[in-house]
Formats: C-alpha cells, structure tokens, sequence
C-alpha cells in the first residue's frame, strides 16, 4: 500500500512540475513587458514575438545532428517541437469576387470541353492532391487497393505481355484479355474487383467508358499531359510516379521516386509545374548519416545531417521534415531543404512567395517550476528554491530538466506528514489553476518559419500563442500573414485535469513576422471548428454547444477589428465561399449533417438566411474541402454523403435539394459543359445540369 502510495507521489510531482513549469516563463516576460508609456504594440511584440527559438541553425557536424536527435527526442505529454500535420497550406488569393479557383477553361474547339471544374483548392493556381483528377475529356480517379488474406495487394491476374513498358507500367488497357495470366487461389481472392487508378472517358456523356487502368493507388496531379500518382499503400513498394497520359487509353510510366524505408509523405502541392513535396522522415535509435529520403540513385536523393535546420533552443524532435521541389518533367530533385521536428502538432502553409513552416511548443519546462515557485516561496523551502535555480545553469535536454524537477518535487513531498501533504497539494494545484488562468498564451505557442520558395532560403521566423486548426488558420495577404488559433484546454492527466478554459486569437503579422496586430479572446470556453480568410475578413467558427460565427475586418493590420457574432445551434467545419456576400457552412447539429448559409453583406449584423438538416451523420466535405464542389454558373453545389451524393441550389439565398443519386458509395463530382458527373467507388452517373434528368451511366465494376 505504501509502495503505491509513493508511486502517486512521484506521479503528482511529474504532473505538478509539467502543469506548473508551462506556465512561468509567462509571467516573467509578462513582469518585463507591462512598462508605463509603452504602447499597445510594443507591450504585444515584448510578451508575445519574442520568439524563444530566436531562429533555426543548420548543424555544423554530423555528429552534432546524431548527438541532438537523441537528446531531444519527442516525449509524448511533454513534448512540442517542429511537427507537421497532413496538411499543406496555401495562400488565399486576394478576391474582390469569388474564387474561381475551381474553374478551368481548356481552349475552345469543337470536341473540348469549354467549362471544366478542378479539384476545390484554397488557393487559385495551386493544385492539391486528390482521388479525382480531370483534363475536360478524361477522368483519372484512384480507388483503394484490394487487400487479400497475405495482407499485400496485387492484380487479379498478372498480365504477362510483349511489351516491356506496359509490364512495367502495370497497365492494363480495358478492350485488352490478358494472353496469359496466373489465376489467384480462392484464398487470395478479393471481395470485389476494385483498385488502382482507372483512366475513363468521361466527355461527352453519352459515351462514357473506362480505357486503362494503373496499377497504383493514391493521390493524384494533372499537369499538362503528365498524371502524378502518390502510390503509397502499395506496401512495400512504395513511390511517387508519373505517367504520360498524351494517350489516356495507353499510359506510360516517365519516372518514378521510391520511398526510402522510413521516409513518408505528409503532403505535396503543384505549382508552376513544379512538385513541392513534404516528406517526413522518422529517427528510430542512433540515426545514420546521410538520412536516406529516396530509394534511388538520382541526386538529392538523401539528406547530409550537417544540412538539417533545427531550433536554437532545443525541442521535442523524434523526426525530420523535408521539403522538396521536384520537376514534374523528368522527376529530377532539385531542392530540398530539412528541419528536425515532431510527428504531430503543426501545419506547412505556401504562398506564390513563400513557404511557411508552422511548428507547436510549449516552454522551458524548468525555467516555468522556477519561476511558479520563487512567486509561492511560502510554498517551498529555500533548499528547493535554491536546486531549481541551480539547475537553470545544466547544459543538458529539457527532458532532463523535466526529471531532475520531477525528482526534486517528489522528495519533497515526500518528507511531509500526511496531513502537511494534502494541505500543500490543494494549496498548489489551487494556485496552479488560477495562475495558468492569467498566463495561458504562455502555455503553447505555434512558432512559424518563412522560406523563400525559389531557393528554399530561410527568409524570417515568428511566433504566435495558441495551437492552428488546420491549412485554413493560415492565410497571405498584400504582404501580411494571418492566423487563427485556439489557446488552452491543455488536458493533463491526474488530478489537475482541464487547467485552462479555451479562447481563440486572430493574429496579424507583417512580412517580417512580427505581429502587428489581433483580436483576442473569441469562444471563451470554445475552441476554433473553422476558419476562412477571404481578402480584408476572417470567418471564423468556434463551438462547444453553440455555434458562434464571427466576422473580422482586416483591413487594417494594426488595429483588426471584431465586427459582428451570430450565435446559432450546432457548428460547421468547413466554410465556403458562394458569392462575396454569402457563405456556406458545412457542420452538424446534434447527429446530423447541417447546411448554413450565412449573409455576411452587413459584417457587424451577420444573419443566418436558411438551413438544410440532412438526413446524413456523415459527410467526408466536413473535414475534406476536395469532397465538395460549387457551380457557380447553376448556383449549385454538391457533396457526397453516406447514402448517396446530394446537390443543393441556393438560388435566392435559399438552400434546396435539386438531385440525390443513391445506391453506390459517392466520393466525388466534376462538372463539364453543362453536365454534372457524380462519381463513386461503384459507377459514375451524368447528369444534365439544366434538368437533371441522367443522360449517362457507366459501371466502374466491369
């Protein structure tokens, strides 16, 4: 029994020395940066810019790569660090009008396509990976391989053919029976005939058919004639490949990048016919210079650990994150750039100018016990006073730190009677609460680095409070930098539970990411469900039973300003632009899917103009925008569901259900000329836009 007495003592030491040390490393720089005659501004810059990690260094030595990643490496509840969530953000154009971004328009003829939709993308001229990808005659859509009973998917039948480059390429063109093929064993037997990536003529409507399929499953790029293929469940052949699609129905293989063991994609973005691609590569033990990104022998193909960025001050890092820029012609690897980092906790965000590195952290773990014990000596004995300062001086991990301030605590508490125990736990988890309270944008901070996006330079770092959403907290603009993020709700485990109620912060910064401005303290007790900047305003969602929508004007980047707050039932996680005035949310009331649409032409008075309660628990558009499609043209938009795939006008402002396409598993919808296909695992169905009424249907299972 006193065994694990003791056990919890040393659990209530760890916990009060992570929950405590988060917090005062705020109040000292709180203390330095309240001084009379100081405006708001420069109070800002000192409490919340000065940015800990001062800027990222390369390594000047292998061995001080090696030495650093297995000092530093990621601790789970205490970690933070350069991490990287599956996102790769990009910079919202300015837009006095809607965002066609969505909208190509190929050159005219009498047998192309005068009107083609894209993949939904935040940002006009760079593409994002999908599912679906089309050129206006052709669909290119990439369903999941078959897994059979061995647990590794391969074909139905292994094609043997003449033809060196259609082996190669695994690619089988429909009209094509294999000559020979080796039959799979029932035990090997898929459940039903799907996987890989079918290239399907789609224009016009009336004559759909598949042409060739690929043996390769992932996210897909169109550039020019050249089909990108992230091919990275095809365990363990893994690899980006590129196919020349000039001939749809005969796709050849250009190149290929395989996958280094180790090595996997968090996203990838295309722009200017170029491959940005950000890969992760996890440090598992002592790690071996050079770090191998790519299982071939072209150049850049492995990174020398001397060439890695990491944080002046150490962080949690278990991983390191590289950026690569890729020619889509001939898959040549032309630059990289590396960061040390964690496998969670932030975002990448690109503009046309920049690439933006977005990181999350929390503070000195030991420098925060001290200063929370010097401001509560009546709490503590000198002797640990006087330990804690000592240990300010060690040369050594903040992992470290943290057991040494573990150690120290527990021994102390030890000592104590019983009776003196329980006084000095409720006395300190007391004053623990209420001075998180005072202190929480101190707590964690999402630090920011800016990258040139032609040589992949480090232009400047930054930082913020408060942890981003995802791609769309971040935005660019005429030359500043906006961001969304949520603070507090730091859940730790033991007694102490929620230490800290949630707010959300908008935050203005100028080209040198040095904040200019905010707005502060939005959903008190909430946290952030979505966000969209579109030109001089933010849109943001926070929600914990209601839903309040805001509107900000940024105009002015000094001075941002709250405009308007509608509080409604339910929230939305995902906001679209339909016109300038008017927005579309895409959430959940209770179980089922809700529809808003939001009239923003009066930003101090934004009102809720209708709503649509779906008979749907589930839509992938609530936390995949690629699932959704506007139609400008028709006023209409679409989204897929559980049951099927459903499009709603909202002519006159009102929200109503043109069409439902039930009875196969809806993924996607393009829309072509006048015509609206709708696309699942199972069939593609065409519709004529003008009634919708189905003019052509083709079954993907034959």
């Amino acid at each position: 029994m006193e065994n694990k007495r003791n056990f919890f003592l040393t659990l209530s030491g760890a916990i009060l020395a992570v929950s405590v040390i988060i917090v005062i490393v705020a109040v000292l720089r709180n203390k330095s940066s309240v001084i009379p005659g100081l405006s708001k501004n420069d109070i800002l810059k000192r409490s919340i810019v000065s940015n800990p990690f001062g800027k990222l260094e390369q390594f000047k030595t292998d061995d001080e790569f090696v030495s650093y990643m297995q000092q530093n490496s990621a601790t789970g509840y205490f970690g933070g660090g350069v991490g990287f969530s599956e996102s790769f953000e990009m910079k919202t154009a300015p837009r006095a009008t809607l965002d066609r971004s969505n909208l190509l328009v190929p050159q005219m003829g009498s047998d192309v396509a005068e009107r083609v939709s894209q993949t939904n993308v935040q940002v006009l001229g760079i593409d994002e990976p999908d599912v679906i990808k089309t050129d206006g005659t052709n669909l290119f859509y990439s369903t999941p391989y078959v897994y059979y009973r061995s647990g590794n998917p391969v074909p139905l039948m292994e094609k043997q053919s003449a033809n060196p480059a259609d082996v190669a390429d695994m690619t089988v063109r429909s009209d094509e029976v294999p000559s020979v093929g080796r039959i799979m064993p029932p035990d090997e037997m898929p459940q039903k005939p799907t996987g890989g990536v079918a290239s399907i003529k789609v224009f016009p409507p009336k004559s759909m058919e598949k042409t060739a399929t690929v043996q390769a499953s992932g996210d897909l790029l169109l550039t020019k004639n050249t089909l990108i293929i992230f091919d990275e469940s095809n365990y363990p052949k893994r690899e980006i490949a590129a196919y020349d699609v000039t001939d749809a129905s005969r796709p050849k293989k250009k190149w290929s990048i395989p996958y280094a063991q180790n090595t996997y994609k968090v996203q990838a973005r295309l722009y200017r016919d170029k491959l940005y691609l950000v890969t992760r590569l996890i440090v598992d033990g002592a790690p071996v210079c050079p770090l191998p990104l790519f299982d071939t022998k072209k150049t850049g193909t492995s990174i020398r650990c001397a060439d890695v960025y990491h944080p002046v001050t150490p962080v949690s890092d278990d991983t390191v994150y590289t950026v690569s820029v890729i020619n889509t012609a001939n898959g040549d690897i032309e630059k990289n750039a590396s960061f040390t980092g964690s496998t969670s906790e932030a975002v990448i965000y690109m503009s046309k100018d920049a690439l933006y590195l977005t990181y999350y952290y929390s503070g000195d773990i030991a420098k925060i016990m001290y200063g929370f014990v010097i401001q509560n000596t009546d709490l503590f004995p000198a002797s640990v006073v006087d330990k804690l300062a000592k240990l300010q001086e060690y040369d050594i991990s903040q992992q470290s730190k943290l057991n040494e301030v573990t150690s120290l605590l527990s021994r102390f508490m030890a000592i104590m009677d019983k009776d003196k125990r329980l006084e000095t736990e409720n006395n300190m988890q007391n004053r623990m609460k209420k001075y998180m309270a005072d202190n929480a944008r101190e707590l964690g901070k999402t630090g920011i680095v800016k990258i040139h996006i032609d040589n992949l330079d480090i232009d400047t770092t930054g930082e913020v409070p408060g942890k981003v959403l995802n791609q769309f907290s971040l935005d660019s603009y005429k030359d500043h930098l906006r961001i969304a993020t949520t603070i507090g709700q730091n859940s730790w485990f033991g007694n102490f539970g929620r230490l800290t109620e949630s707010f959300s912060d908008v935050y203005v910064l100028d080209s040198r990411l040095r904040v200019t401005g905010f707005v502060k303290d939005l959903g008190k007790t909430e946290q952030i469900y979505s966000v969209r900047f579109m030109a001089d305003r933010a849109y943001v969602v926070t929600f914990r039973q209601t839903d309040p929508f805001y509107v900000i004007d940024l105009s002015k980047p000094n001075t941002p300003e709250l405009k308007g707050e509608l509080k409604i039932p339910g929230y939305s996680s995902y906001l679209h632009p339909l016109t300038t005035d008017i927005i579309l949310g895409i959430g959940k009331d209770s179980d089922k899917v809700k529809l808003s649409l939001f009239d923003v032409s009066n930003p101090e008075n934004p009102q809720e103009t209708d709503t649509f309660i779906m008979d749907e628990y589930w839509s992938e558009a609530l936390d995949n925008h690629h699932a959704f499609l506007a139609d400008e043209k028709h006023e209409v938009f679409f989204l897929p569901g559980t049951k099927g795939g459903y499009v709603f006008s909202y002519k006159g402002n009102k929200l109503n259900m043109v069409k439902a396409v039930s009875d196969f598993e809806v993924q996607r919808a393009i829309y072509i000329n006048n015509y609206l296909y709708i696309i699942g695992q199972q069939s593609i169905v065409a519709l004529d836009e003008n009634n919708w009424q189905r003019i052509g249907e083709l079954d993907l299972m034959q």
